[in-house]
């Protein structure tokens, strides 16, 4: 691991509050390449809170402590402008008979940072029942959101009927809204149920606001899933993990049972072992942090953090998540028939047709890869 990587993990520690400064000190002397440095903490979204601790360390040198604290300032003023955005839009769906659950974004920030400007989030997260979709969505449009990747009618509804969530997008202001109806798009049994969300959140305000929140059990387990579906490629990804683990009133065995009632036991426990090999959490010792696949795991997300180095494909990486037969079965099974916006873009066939597509995404995979495949 280069010298940078260390620093910028050593100041992740030490903003979380499990590392001090000294070591930082001492790790920093030996940095070379400071705009390697600043550009890694800016790309792994943790510019923000890396700041402070290399500000103390007294060894920066000037030019690259003035980008960090920009990237900290614009990242305030950025989460200021979408948490007033959040709060607008709970308050007109909501007024319109639309229940919402906001996940992640300026919540998780104060849950686990205690404030707005520490933590980068780019979009608004909501959770609606699918029955409220389309109102939801008109609701948006009258406040200039469109659909982030506009499709025909026919083919964006056959993409909704596979898929978890659409991406809506204001262009003015460049603000991006995703609509949930679930939490994942298969192969995790429990959570595909849109019931999921609605029995596992609690209350709570922003900005005065009043509004709907996963609880702490339940944001701490999605965070694992979210990470894991996502390989873990960004470092923040895991400092939210350890900053709510440090901050929250998360219940361990609750934590657990909720894992394992959805089959995401082994994602909570890769969560868990990066964040405290990463940035010394002090995260619960379940025995399954000792599961060879979660070892396997962690080191193929090690590789690619830090030496970029070759790694499992995607599906290998996302079956050995699963423990259950059942969710592995459902997760293939949605890779290979369920339409994207790739496959619709391909033909545009009717309502009666719709199931068509189901057959057009794996022919179309079929043709992509056996191309590659007789072309070595």
């Amino acid at each position: 691991m280069r010298a940078e990587w260390t620093v910028v993990l050593q100041a992740c520690r030490s903003a979380l509050g499990y590392g001090g400064h000294e070591e930082l000190t001492a790790l920093a002397a030996a940095v070379t390449d400071w705009t390697w440095l600043v550009r890694c903490a800016d790309e792994h979204a943790v510019a923000p809170i890396v700041y402070a601790p290399l500000a103390a360390a007294g060894c920066v040198p000037a030019a690259a402590l003035a980008h960090l604290r920009t990237a900290l300032d614009e990242n305030a003023l950025r989460s200021i402008v979408l948490t007033r955005h959040l709060c607008e839009i709970v308050a007109s769906l909501e007024q319109h008979g639309i229940q919402v659950i906001p996940i992640k974004g300026p919540l998780l920030a104060r849950s686990a940072y205690g404030d707005l400007a520490s933590r980068r989030f780019a979009d608004l997260d909501l959770v609606v029942h699918r029955r409220d979709l389309d109102r939801a969505r008109a609701i948006l449009a009258q406040r200039g959101f469109g659909p982030a990747i506009p499709l025909a009618r026919d083919a964006e509804a056959a993409v909704l009927d596979a898929d978890y969530h659409v991406a809506l997008v204001e262009p003015e202001q460049n603000v991006m809204v995703e609509l949930h109806w679930a939490l994942v798009r298969s192969g995790l049994a429990g959570m595909t149920n849109e019931a999921w969300p609605w029995t596992h959140c609690g209350e709570t305000t922003a900005l005065g606001v009043p509004m709907r929140t996963l609880t702490s059990d339940a944001t701490f387990m999605y965070l694992c899933v979210h990470g894991s579906k996502h390989r873990w490629s960004q470092l923040g990804w895991l400092c939210d993990l350890a900053a709510l683990a440090r901050t929250s009133s998360a219940s361990w065995p609750a934590v657990e049972r909720l894992a394992a009632s959805v089959g995401a036991i082994r994602m909570v426990m890769l969560g868990c072992t990066l964040a405290a090999d990463l940035l010394g959490a002090s995260l619960h010792d379940w025995p399954g942090q000792r599961d060879a696949h979660v070892a396997r795991l962690a080191s193929d997300v090690r590789a690619r953090l830090f030496d970029d180095a070759p790694t499992m494909s995607f599906p290998a990486f996302e079956l050995r998540l699963r423990t259950r037969l059942a969710d592995r079965i459902a997760y293939l099974a949605q890779i290979a028939t369920g339409p994207r916006a790739p496959d619709v873009r391909l033909a545009a066939l009717p309502h009666s047709a719709r199931a068509l597509y189901y057959v057009l995404r794996p022919a179309r995979l079929a043709a992509k890869y056996g191309r590659r495949a007789f072309g070595r």
